[in-house]
């Protein structure tokens, strides 16, 4: 969920420190990696024609985002959090 209330699908990597997020696009998911900023943007302009479908015109207004998880690992002592991610600039 992004700042202007759009919903995004798509998966993180990690579950205690979440080191980046993966957004399902029309083709390929979209990687953004917090330690990799510049990476993250040039991500970012390289989906920008699915992004500004999504009313999300520049980086910016992408991040940070808040994401809710829908897998439930309880035996593993997990269950589904929201957290929110950011790519500090």
């Amino acid at each position: 969920i992004l700042k202007n209330k759009v919903e995004l699908s798509g998966f993180i990597t990690g579950i205690e420190n979440v080191i980046s997020v993966g957004i399902f696009t029309n083709t390929t998911p979209a990687y953004f990696n917090k330690n990799l900023a510049d990476l993250a943007i040039q991500c970012f302009n390289d989906y920008s024609d699915f992004f500004k479908s999504k009313n999300i015109n520049v980086f910016k207004d992408m991040f940070p985002l808040v994401y809710e998880t829908r897998f439930d690992w309880e035996d593993y002592g997990y269950n589904n959090f929201t957290d929110s991610f950011n790519i500090p600039l």
